[in-house]
């Protein structure tokens, strides 16, 4: 995903008032559960604190895609 789209999807997911969850699909399988707006970012680059404050890193490089859900949809 180029780093323009990247940061427009992620800005247009964190304005969304009220806000809903979102899951991040990763290239490497792996899917992250956003439940809160509490992701920053900026570069092409983002971090999320997660549950139990596990912080979850992703960037534009290895993002599929973002949609709305919940943590169930997520897996």
């Amino acid at each position: 995903m180029s780093k323009h789209d990247f940061e427009n999807q992620l800005r247009g997911l964190m304005r969304r008032s009220p806000f809903e969850p979102f899951v991040v699909m990763v290239n490497d399988g792996r899917t992250i559960y956003v439940d809160e707006p509490a992701v920053a970012f900026g570069g092409g680059r983002a971090g999320f604190i997660g549950p139990d404050e596990l912080v979850e890193f992703f960037n534009c490089e290895n993002v599929l895609g973002f949609r709305l859900g919940n943590q169930e949809t997520a897996r």
